[in-house]
């Protein structure tokens, strides 16, 4: 469908009263929301006999936290009448200003790697050329990949696989660059690119290296956003797919069920002043040149030093504080690979944890306005939910004590208070069918419930998902809270590189990273069968008109996330392929699966051949077919084949360190010199002195 000037008025319409308006309703709404939910924990935390100088700090510190997410709540409501109602119908939705690209228009889609699988992001690449090429606008992209790779090897098959994607699509523009010196990581890496070619385009599209973009929402944001000269960044959708591990497919069933409307609901409220995540998104070039740039910090414990991890939150901030609009534009969809393990999950948001709490720092800059401030903040208090949540949850269970040892007064208690008890309940389970009924309406609405096997196995999925998400959320909760702490000491975690293929992780693995987890579970056990079980004698459990049984039911799902969370970790990163033939977790992009990710596939299984990942640097100096194209593709410096070939000469290869190779890789004199030397060819001059 064309939204090319469907309305008339969207010229003179301002989205910034309209926004504000929704702000206000939605802060009233959470605010009445969030005052209730700290009435019912101030209940029972009252139930369990908590000192008056915990009860009161506590239950503020849960007013101010939970603003996100029981603004999350509210907004779902919201996020599906904006998704029922279109793009098509919102007035002030930019997609009405899109027009074709200006001629001189250059759009740069950038690829940052380091030490990725580089067939699945050739075979990305590769796929979304071919579906880029049925749009007008496929003439005005150049495909760049951005590699901060070390390794020799890596290096290597990153430059095998570029020329066989130069030789796979001639008559594209393909860049490939490994940047020398990989300072401040992927901020330094796109950054340096901006500085050197940023003024060579318009607009670039950022994608992570396991990022699927279709042609069409390529076209259309390139569209969207020429036409909207004020607009820094359009943040798209993305869906979790691909990886099939069980921790995979239930994260991937969980985006792509809830994600839009969610969206949606941002969108709703914040209109023109949206999120940018860092990737699956368009810039506008110009603006990121001159209000991009990330300040630089002096270490200031429990901070650290340097640049903010986290650059895309504060991003979107600085263009705003600049007077730009940034636009999270629900309808434009892509994909990205789901990780497929909690391990490796836990990885990356150690990262996000550091990074989302060094805003705390940068909220306080000038070049932010208001709303940007308020939104770094908040966003960075949100990791302090798990210290929240950790407190209230090892209450509940040490609370237990002073309410079997007080059955009377807690009984006469909640009697009193049974409006508030009753209602809370009655919320508890409303959110937990409403979220369901929320993102299920959405979708028959759409006719898509077949997509995810119908009714019944949707069902079914969600409440799945539901059941492992609480053997895990104990787990996540107790590992940011120990991060937290760490951080507060100023120690940073270190977990290695986390890895997006398919993998099942060992017991080894797991124990490393989570036997204390399961200390601590197995020490809450404990607790529960030698101080409260035996307080939970037959005549306090008549007077608090409940049952042993009910106990057990409470403790039971509540410990065992904890108590077996190598084992859970572990058969969760497994791939169940009964599993799949029945339809659980089962999504739209499973049964009807894009072109994009299926040709992504398709390349893939051809570069796992071409370019195994047993290739080492000796191997590219012994394949003529690379050798010869490499040759032709770096730079001469005749300066260092008189510095270095004698030294060179009485070398092996295999002998020669890390900085050596790339200086061989990247000058041609050299590379040419170690070609002859490794295939035993005589040299022109070794021939004429013959």
């Amino acid at each position: 469908m064309s939204y090319i000037n469907s309305s008339e008025n969207h010229e003179v319409l301002d989205w910034r009263k309209e926004s504000k308006k929704r702000t206000i309703v939605l802060w009233i709404l959470t605010t009445a929301f969030n005052v209730f939910s700290v009435l019912v924990l101030i209940f029972f935390m009252v139930m369990y006999n908590y000192p008056k100088y915990f009860i009161i700090p506590f239950s503020i510190c849960s007013f101010l936290l939970g603003f996100v997410g029981s603004s999350y709540f509210i907004t779902m409501w919201f996020g599906l009448y904006a998704a029922l109602r279109g793009p098509e119908k919102d007035p002030y939705n930019p997609v009405h200003k899109q027009k074709d690209l200006c001629e001189d228009t250059r759009v740069a889609l950038l690829i940052p790697i380091y030490h990725e699988d580089i067939r699945r992001v050739g075979a990305a690449l590769g796929a979304m050329i071919e579906d880029l090429r049925a749009y007008k606008e496929f003439s005005h992209f150049d495909f760049i990949i951005l590699s901060d790779s070390r390794k020799e090897d890596i290096i290597f098959q990153e430059h095998y696989v570029y020329q066989v994607l130069l030789e796979k699509y001639p008559n594209v523009n393909i860049i490939y660059r490994n940047r020398i010196s990989n300072i401040d990581a992927k901020i330094g890496n796109t950054s340096d690119f901006i500085k050197r070619w940023g003024k060579n385009y318009k607009f670039m599209v950022m994608l992570d290296a396991d990022s699927l973009m279709p042609g069409k929402t390529l076209s259309e944001m390139a569209r969207i956003i020429e036409g909207n000269e004020n607009t820094a960044i359009i943040q798209i959708t993305y869906y979790g797919v691909i990886t099939k591990t069980l921790y995979a497919r239930m994260n991937s069933f969980g985006s792509v069920f809830g994600v839009v409307v969610s969206f949606y609901g941002q969108y709703f409220f914040k209109m023109g002043r949206g999120q940018y995540f860092g990737h699956n998104a368009i810039l506008r070039v110009d603006a990121f040149m001159k209000h991009g740039g990330l300040p630089y910090f002096e270490a200031k414990p429990p901070f650290p030093g340097g640049r903010p991890l986290s650059h895309d939150f504060v991003e979107a901030a600085f263009f705003e504080g600049a007077g730009y609009e940034v636009w999270l534009l629900p309808h434009l969809e892509s994909f990205e690979d789901q990780l497929t393990n909690l391990i490796d999950d836990m990885k990356r948001e150690t990262r996000w944890m550091y990074g989302a709490l060094f805003w705390l720092r940068v909220c306080r800059m000038k070049r932010l306005s208001a709303n940007g401030m308020k939104h770094l903040f908040i966003s960075s208090l949100h990791y302090f939910n798990a210290w929240i949540g950790l407190i209230f949850y090892i209450g509940s269970i040490f609370g237990m004590i002073y309410v079997l040892q007080h059955p009377l007064q807690t009984y006469i208690l909640r009697q009193k208070f049974s409006w508030l008890f009753n209602t809370s309940l009655f919320i508890f389970f409303f959110a937990f069918i409403a979220r369901f009924a929320v993102y299920a309406l959405y979708f028959y609405k759409k006719k898509q419930l077949e997509g995810f096997g119908g009714l019944g196995k949707l069902l079914w999925s969600y409440m799945l998902s539901i059941v492992l998400g609480m053997a895990i959320a104990p787990i996540t909760m107790t590992q940011i809270s120990k991060f937290l702490f760490y951080w507060l000491k100023g120690r940073k975690i270190h977990w290695g590189e986390q890895d997006r293929e398919d993998r099942s992780v060992s017991y080894a693995e797991t124990f490393q990273h989570f036997f204390p987890v399961s200390l601590f579970g197995l020490f809450l056990l404990y607790i529960v069968v030698e101080h409260i079980m035996p307080l939970a004698t037959n005549n306090t459990m008549k007077i608090l008109h409940m049952s042993k049984t009910w106990l057990w039911f409470w403790y039971i799902p509540a410990l065992s996330g904890l108590i077996f969370s190598p084992l859970v970790i572990r058969k969760t990163s497994f791939r169940y392929k009964w599993m799949e033939k029945i339809g659980w977790f089962q999504t739209p992009f499973e049964k009807d699966e894009p072109f994009i990710m299926s040709r992504t596939r398709e390349i893939k299984e051809t570069l796992d051949v071409l370019v195994p990942s047993t290739l080492t640097f000796s191997d590219a100096l012994t394949n003529p077919w690379f050798a010869f194209r490499h040759m032709c593709s770096i730079p001469s410096r005749p300066q260092k084949i008189k510095f270095w070939s004698e030294y060179f000469s009485g070398k092996n290869i295999n002998d020669l360190s890390r900085a050596e190779k790339l200086l061989i890789f990247r000058c041609r004199e050299l590379w040419e010199m170690l070609f002859l030397k490794q295939n035993n060819i005589p040299s022109i001059d070794t021939e004429k002195k013959d």
